[in-house]
């Protein structure tokens, strides 16, 4: 597993945020596995764990979001489903917008004729971010 800011050269699954205060620029945290070391369980190539015990580990290595609980700022997970090869990624409704799709894109590379988007209502949150600056 992977936790990182930065661009990733291969393709990935994980969980992610976009943190950030008001309309300052947001940043890309996530925690990520290659896509091809990612065992299929269930017919589903995810990361296996959930927002909260990733958020322990992105705390750990970044003090200034230890005052946060993991459902503060908007997040999502990106995931591969086998039984019809599509990339799915699930975004809190504030990262609709297409610059934050774009960032997971360069991030984690999931091919785009494959990936569908959906707004998923367990990942909604409280802050109001900025958009993120590109890589």
């Amino acid at each position: 597993m992977t936790l990182h800011s930065r661009y990733q050269p291969t393709r990935r699954v994980g969980i992610f945020w976009f943190c950030g205060e008001g309309r300052k620029r947001s940043t890309f945290v996530g925690v990520s596995r290659a896509w091809a070391g990612t065992a299929v369980i269930a017919g589903a190539r995810r990361l296996a764990i959930d927002h909260e015990d990733g958020w322990t580990h992105a705390r750990r290595l970044s003090p200034a979001l230890a005052s946060f609980e993991f459902d503060h700022f908007p997040r999502g997970r990106l995931e591969w489903q086998e039984h019809t090869d599509q990339w799915r990624l699930y975004i809190d409704q504030k990262l609709s917008r297409g610059l934050f799709v774009t960032t997971v894109l360069m991030n984690w590379r999931p091919p785009r004729a494959q990936l569908v988007v959906s707004i998923d209502r367990q990942y909604r949150s409280r802050a109001n971010i900025g958009l993120p600056a590109l890589p």
